[in-house]
């Protein structure tokens, strides 16, 4: 694809609402905030392209796998991003008034919540 650079937060954002998620979740050993974002393609040029383009352009890396589903024939492709990148790429692609799914950007804005109830009940279990 040839997505120019300044379009690149907003496709990214167009491919997290479409075919990417925004998860949270309290580790169960350390009880800390977890968070990953995780995109998903069964495309393997896809995915390692839009790896590179994200690392070159916004200076955050990912782990891309690859797995191939019990009775399917092809693979998918994920790229995760965890709890640092995770919140450096919604820093970057989510912001009020931006084109999402709204339960992605409440999701996403959960994630950069200085004070979100997730961390609230992490602090309470330990």
């Amino acid at each position: 694809l040839a997505i120019p650079a300044k379009y690149l937060l907003d496709f990214l954002r167009g491919v997290v609402d479409g075919d990417g998620s925004i998860r949270r979740w309290i580790h169960p050993t350390n009880l800390r905030e977890q968070w990953s974002i995780r995109i998903y393609s069964g495309s393997k040029l896809f995915t390692f392209w839009l790896d590179s383009q994200i690392k070159d352009e916004l200076k955050v890396a990912g782990k891309v796998y690859g797995r191939k589903p019990a009775n399917r024939e092809n693979f998918i492709y994920q790229i995760k991003y965890g709890k640092m990148a995770a919140i450096a790429l919604i820093n970057k692609c989510y912001y009020s008034g931006c084109l999402c799914l709204k339960r992605k950007q409440q999701q996403a804005m959960l994630c950069i919540k200085p004070n979100s109830s997730i961390r609230a009940y992490s602090a309470r279990s330990s």
